[in-house]
């Protein structure tokens, strides 16, 4: 009896051994890289460094984000954020993604409305404005700096902007101590609008140490 190394059956075991192979080298490898993406130095030091001579400043982001520059308008914008995000920058005041953004210009568009404080974040320079914005519970998901001695060539209304997403968030209106809808609320006239939610600490550490490698170049 001859023995058939090439049988019909022997073919189906052994490409049923390479299908199952791959399928593990590529589980593991995505397991890998999202365990890197996962893994943030907390020694600034080994960051990156970016550096804007036309805007007079630089900064440091750790591996997992990067940086985008927008210059294509009136009011350019240099956003940090994470590189696993679904949404493309350019990003403005008003995009829902986490990030540190400098506006050298400005931004032509109304403010955010909601809860705030003075802002308590740390910078090594003066500020002119500066405040935090809250949830309900009182976490900073939104910080707004407008340096008092920014660099040479920003306007008096630019402003580093740092936004920490806010997970399931969820609206609420009150007037006089009662409840409205957000279709009657009007921040503008009195109403309180308020936003609860979840943010990342995780996330808030790094932006904190983002915040606190700015530099203003001489």
């Amino acid at each position: 009896m001859k023995f058939k190394l090439f049988s019909k059956k022997n073919i189906i075991v052994l490409l049923s051994v390479i299908v199952v192979a791959y399928l593990g080298y590529l589980i593991f490898n995505v397991v890998e890289q999202r365990a890197n993406l996962g893994v943030v130095s907390q020694d600034v030091d080994s960051w990156n460094v970016y550096k804007n001579e036309k805007y007079g400043f630089s900064v440091s982001y750790p591996r997992g984000w990067k940086v985008s520059e927008d210059f294509t308008t009136a009011e350019p914008k240099i956003n940090i954020y994470k590189t696993d995000l679904k949404s493309k920058p350019p990003y403005d005041h008003f995009s829902d993604v986490s990030n540190v953004s400098f506006f050298p210009l400005g931004l032509g568009t109304e403010g955010v409305i909601g809860k705030s404080r003075d802002s308590q974040a740390k910078i090594n320079y003066e500020t002119q404005k500066s405040y935090d914005y809250l949830t309900k519970n009182g976490e900073v998901w939104a910080t707004y700096l407008n340096l008092k001695d920014a660099p040479e060539n920003w306007k008096d209304w630019g402003f580093i902007w740092v936004k920490n997403k806010i997970n399931n968030p969820v609206f609420s209106c009150s007037r006089d101590g009662a409840e409205i809808s957000i279709e009657e609320c009007n921040p503008y006239d009195g109403d309180e609008f308020e936003r609860s939610g979840v943010v990342d600490p995780e996330i808030q550490k790094i932006q904190e140490k983002i915040l606190a490698s700015f530099k203003i170049l001489k």
